[in-house]
């Protein structure tokens, strides 16, 4: 995330302990790089139409060329009841809890631009911290 004037993200990293905050520090170098999704994290879900098809059991789900656009919590929640879910209420926790297993970020790169830009800028990151442990 570039964006380090964001509320959002000095919010989230006033979560972390205060010994901590500094490893998201752009002053110097970074020991550690805090990825926050603060926009529709949802589009990301429909962006794996696997994952959709099997927690909604709607299953002629096709996810559109970007997911980012429109109102994605309405589109779960139409989802979530076209699959003949029982639910009387569309939960974000639940559902999220329900997909994470089941998520595959390969597949929703290719139905998420933003889900593609920062899952490449995580593996990057990944990539050389794993080479810089012995």
């Amino acid at each position: 995330m570039d964006q380090d004037d964001d509320p959002c993200v000095t919010a989230i990293r006033e979560l972390f302990p205060e010994s901590l905050r500094n490893l998201f520090s752009s002053s110097q170098p970074r020991q550690a790089v805090l990825f926050v999704a603060f926009k529709e994290l949802e589009s990301w879900f429909l962006a794996d139409e696997e994952a959709i098809r099997l927690v909604t059991g709607c299953q002629d789900y096709a996810a559109p060329g970007e997911t980012a656009r429109g109102a994605t919590k309405t589109k779960l929640r139409e989802l979530v009841r076209s699959g003949g879910s029982s639910a009387r209420s569309f939960n974000e926790i639940s559902f999220a809890k329900q997909i994470a297993s089941l998520f595959s970020p390969e597949r929703a790169c290719n139905c998420s631009q933003s889900f593609a830009y920062c899952w490449r800028r995580f593996e990057a990151v990944a990539a050389v911290n794993q080479k810089s442990v012995p």
